[in-house]
């Protein structure tokens, strides 16, 4: 397994664990390993094997679905499109994944205002915006909202860069805010209050009639 985090971040916390363990500070030692074991835990990055189908839509984060509107428009992503939005709880993995196999067209930042994340009426053209073209020429997009409560968003892609589906391609600190927005010929596979792992939740697949 593989972590969100840098080798002088594992340094310093091993360094301080051999400290309080030397100087037998056991109190400071066992807190400072379980803050290492946490941090371990909330950036860890998840590891996917096997094919998958570039007619289904993945989950690119995992929460919980809290609203799914459709005839959306939006000035970065087009317009008739379905909105799926999720809440990323900051005890989740915080990994930002491809939906599926894409390209990025575009990145824009709307704003920098902050909403919690449970709250559905998010409006359109906030935060971040990413918009994406698949490995069929379909457009579709990704929104990021910043929580009160969260950190911000980190991406680590600029338009023209490509990834296939599962890849990781940024973090949400301690969880926000993400609305994925898809054309009209894609059919929603999920519910709302479902709960979604990354890479493994199927939200959406292409309709029947546009294969």
């Amino acid at each position: 397994m593989s972590f969100f985090i840098s080798t002088r971040t594992h340094v310093t916390f091993l360094l301080l664990i051999l400290v309080g363990w030397f100087f037998s500070f056991y109190l400071f030692f066992i807190f400072i390993v379980g803050s290492y074991l946490a941090v371990l835990y909330l950036f860890r990055i998840r590891k996917f094997s096997g094919v998958y189908d570039n007619d289904l839509i993945y989950s690119p984060v995992s929460g919980k679905v809290i609203a799914i509107e459709k005839n959306v428009s939006h000035s970065c992503f087009g317009e008739k499109l379905t909105k799926i939005q999720f809440a990323l709880p900051w005890w989740r993995d915080w990994g930002l994944y491809f939906p599926c196999s894409a390209e990025l067209l575009d990145l824009r930042h709307f704003d920098n205002l902050r909403h919690f994340r449970f709250y559905k009426a998010q409006r359109n053209e906030m935060g971040v915006g990413l918009a994406f073209k698949g490995k069929n020429s379909e457009k579709f997009g990704l929104q990021l909202v910043n929580c009160p409560l969260g950190g911000p968003s980190k991406i680590n892609i600029l338009p023209g860069d490509r990834g296939a589906s599962h890849a990781m391609f940024g973090i949400f600190l301690f969880g926000g805010g993400v609305s994925l927005y898809l054309p009209e010929n894609y059919v929603v596979s999920c519910q709302v209050n479902d709960t979604v792992l990354c890479g493994d939740f199927v939200v959406a697949r292409v309709a029947m009639e546009s294969k």
